[in-house]
């Protein structure tokens, strides 16, 4: 298959390099991507795995069979686990990662493990022989993962959203997160949840409000 053919067919899985082409089933379209050897493709390969799940066309055992050659494999699995690591860094949870998360084997659960660890540290990562910048593959993933359906739906964009979960992993543990998240949309509190939210998310949250210590943090990052 030409390279702008395969291109142009990624745009089924939401990644538009080029203009929209004919679909590609899920699996092999994984697979293509690893087996193309080229970062471009190993670093919207996250997104490539959590739209495919999102649409429901992801099958993990039908892709490792269809990556063929030793190598391939190797470099699939290995890239399966970046991909976890990374909705682990980030905060997102799935449904079908954790699903996938089980059905690994404890090697490539360490592996996980190792990926969401430099991803948080904001390291480089090895797959398969190759360097990547965990902060690239951070950025591929939030241009092109398309959600089908998220948490805030209604409040917020699904680019906003995106952001927004993203940022927040930054600031707050995900139990935090998922405190923070209920009291936007309005949901009631159990006894235990209210406490918590009391004694730690509203202080992070307010010093987050605070107008001049925004100020300042944007005077740091200019």
């Amino acid at each position: 298959m030409e390279k702008n053919e395969f291109d142009s067919q990624l745009s089924a899985l939401g990644v538009d390099f080029l203009d929209a082409g004919p679909f590609l089933e899920a699996s092999k379209a994984l697979v293509q991507a690893v087996g193309k050897k080229e970062l471009r493709y190993w670093e919207v390969f996250p997104a490539l795995l959590a739209n495919a799940a999102e649409q429901g066309t992801l099958d993990h055992a039908s892709a490792q069979k269809e990556s063929g050659s030793r190598g391939t494999r190797k470099a699939f699995d290995s890239l399966v686990c970046l991909s976890l690591g990374l909705f682990k860094a980030l905060g997102l949870q799935f449904s079908w990662a954790v699903a996938l998360f089980s059905s690994l084997n404890s090697k490539s659960r360490e592996q996980v493990s190792v990926f969401e660890q430099a991803f948080r540290k904001g390291d480089d990562l090895r797959v398969a022989g190759k360097a990547l910048s965990g902060e690239r593959v951070k950025l591929t993933f939030q241009r092109y993962f398309k959600p089908a359906a998220r948490s805030l739906t209604g409040l917020l964009s699904k680019r906003e959203e995106f952001g927004l979960e993203y940022s927040l992993s930054r600031v707050f543990s995900p139990k935090q997160k998922e405190l923070f998240l209920k009291k936007l949309k309005g949901e009631k509190f159990t006894k235990t949840e209210n406490e918590y939210f009391s004694r730690t998310v509203r202080k992070k949250a307010m010093a987050l409000a605070d107008p001049e210590l925004h100020r300042l943090a944007r005077e740091l990052l200019k």
